[in-house]
């Protein structure tokens, strides 16, 4: 197995002993054995995975929109309360309460 991922990664090989050196290279080999497997192991997770779980799937409330044909974007422009204008926010000065701080 070892040498199959040799021959098939022989210009990755090839690149790393030329420009660090075989030593480096031999060096090298263990880790990307490592990502190898872990690329392996990712691969067979997401085929159970898709198996198990399926497709995502939109929000059916999205699917019903789709299935009548009613089209969701650009989405429909909501109005925006207003605030009262005469509720002022609390002055800081005022502690709030109407009543300054120096009258406390």
């Amino acid at each position: 197995m070892a040498s199959g991922l040799i021959l098939r990664h022989r210009a990755l090989l090839s690149s790393l002993r030329h420009a660090r050196g075989a030593t480096f290279a031999g060096m090298a080999l263990p880790l990307h054995f490592v990502t190898c497997a872990l690329y392996g192991v990712a691969a067979v997770a997401g085929r159970a995975l898709y198996h198990a779980v399926g497709e995502p799937q939109p929000d059916p409330v999205i699917q019903a929109y789709a299935e009548m044909g009613i089209e969701t974007w650009p989405p429909v422009p909501v109005p925006h309360p207003r605030p009262a204008m005469d509720s002022a926010p609390p002055n800081p000065a005022n502690n709030g309460n109407g009543a300054r701080a120096s009258e406390l």
